[in-house]
């Protein structure tokens, strides 16, 4: 059987919860876990440019890669 739910654009994992558990960004979804490793995370200077840069990414439509996303989430942890 076939999942239909979306996969974080982050973690790479479908929700948890469903399909309401996070929000869409541009077609990018990013699930209520990583939203919320986002929200309260501290993190060095250079790597929050870096994730601010990627956001923007999702928002206004220029390039990145999954793999970006998810060494700068890494960081996070």
């Amino acid at each position: 059987m076939t999942n239909i739910y979306p996969k974080c654009c982050f973690c790479n994992r479908p929700p948890a919860k469903g399909l309401y558990d996070g929000i869409f960004l541009r077609k990018k979804f990013i699930c209520s876990l990583c939203e919320k490793k986002l929200l309260v995370s501290q993190i060095d200077p250079v790597a929050y440019e870096e994730l601010i840069q990627n956001i923007k990414a999702i928002l206004f439509g220029s390039g990145f890669g999954r793999k970006a996303m998810s060494s700068i989430f890494n960081s996070l942890l």
